[in-house]
């Protein structure tokens, strides 16, 4: 992404940029505690010309300009770019609450009496509806925002229903975050060592609930503000 500028140096108008990749350079600096895969890394662009035919502007994926595509391209940008971190979120919730689970038949519990396992505990019990519950949560939510979004492809903009969406992709986020937390705790510490997938899944969602896009309290306040006019 780049700003172009008038002729006195001031912003235009955001863009994408399309570059071959021999004229970039990409910075090692994605080094961080989970989603390691995405490559996230710095991407540096010097003393390159980047032809007008190869500039999209950002005004181009607005509702106006998408009238004549097909009706996968007039979705609504902002809410779609949500769902599709979202989606991989949820399936990493799912695979921890299954490996959780798996594990409480032979994980041993102290404090119940010997030989006891996390399965036969009430407390444990208790814990992993819990954070079953919760996933199933993020799961309506994000179904409902789906459901919402592919209704919006040619209705007059909502604001409201744009604010709505985003707070309950922001609480389907907090909701998967809260639910692996939970599962962490019920495997403990063993579920952090680097031989443990369950590290990955922690670390994975703990790094994707902290997207920008994500904070909860922002999604509510605006939500809120559409509410109230």
């Amino acid at each position: 992404m780049a700003v172009l500028t008038d002729e006195d140096g001031s912003p235009s108008q955001p863009v994408f940029a399309v570059l071959p990749i021999v004229e970039v350079h990409v910075e090692d600096t994605w080094h961080t505690s989970g989603l390691r895969g995405t490559g996230s890394n710095t991407i540096v662009v010097e003393d390159v010309v980047v032809p007008a035919h190869r500039l999209i502007a950002m005004d181009a994926l607005g509702d106006q300009a998408r009238s004549g595509t097909g009706p996968l391209y007039r979705l609504p940008f902002q809410s779609v770019g949500e769902c599709t971190l979202i989606g991989p979120m949820l399936g990493v919730g799912a695979a921890a609450l299954s490996f959780v689970v798996e594990s409480a038949a032979a994980k041993t519990i102290a404090h119940i009496g010997p030989g006891g396992t996390q399965r036969d505990s009430v407390a444990v019990q208790t814990q992993i509806a819990d954070a079953a519950l919760r996933l199933q949560t993020a799961r309506l939510h994000a179904l409902s925002v789906a459901e919402t979004v592919t209704a919006q492809v040619d209705a007059p903009p909502d604001p409201a229903a744009v604010a709505r969406v985003h707070a309950q992709n922001c609480l389907a986020m907090h909701e998967i975050l809260t639910a692996v937390n939970i599962l962490v705790d019920v495997h403990g510490s063993g579920g952090l060592a680097d031989s443990s997938p369950l590290r990955r899944m922690a670390g994975d969602v703990a790094i994707g609930a902290r997207h920008a896009a994500f904070n909860a309290a922002v999604g509510k306040e605006q939500f809120g503000k559409a509410l109230l006019g």
